[in-house]
C-alpha cells in the first residue's frame, strides 16, 4: 500500500548468546525503506529493553516461542505513515539451545628429525 508502511519481510535472524547469566544486553532492530530512487532511508527502530531480554533468557525453556507488536520510534517519537497510521513491526522470538561451536582440529605435530652421527676424528 503506497504512503504506508505496510511491509511484510518474514525474514528470520539467529542472534548466539552463549552465556544466559551474563548482564544481557538491549536489541535494537532498525527499520529502513530502501527504494531505488533514493536508496536506504532510516525510518526508526525498535528497542526490547534489557530488561525484558534478561527475563527471556532466564525463565523459559529452549523451544520457547513469543510474539509481540512493537511501535517503531524514530528519536524518541512514533514514527507515522503519509496515511496517518503508526508505523509497527511484529517480530517474533523463539529460544533455541545453545550449541557451542565445534573445537578446532589440534594441529599435527611436528615431524622429529634425527640428528646426523657425530664426526669421526681422523
Amino acid at each position: 500500500k503506497q504512503k504506508s508502511y505496510e511491509a511484510e519481510w518474514n525474514e528470520a535472524h539467529v542472534f548466539s548468546v552463549p552465556d544466559a547469566s551474563a548482564a544481557p544486553g538491549e536489541l535494537r532492530v532498525t527499520v529502513k525503506d530502501d527504494d531505488m530512487v533514493t536508496g536506504s532511508d532510516l525510518v526508526g527502530e525498535v528497542v526490547i529493553g534489557a530488561d525484558v531480554i534478561g527475563r527471556l533468557l532466564a525463565c523459559p525453556p529452549a523451544g520457547w516461542e513469543g510474539e509481540g507488536l512493537y511501535e517503531v520510534r524514530d528519536k524518541g517519537k512514533p514514527v507515522v505513515g503519509k496515511d496517518g497510521s503508526v508505523c509497527s513491526l511484529a517480530l517474533k522470538i523463539k529460544l533455541l539451545p545453545y550449541i557451542p561451536p565445534a573445537a578446532p582440529e589440534p594441529a599435527p605435530e611436528p615431524a622429529a628429525v634425527e640428528a646426523p652421527p657425530p664426526a669421526e676424528a681422523a
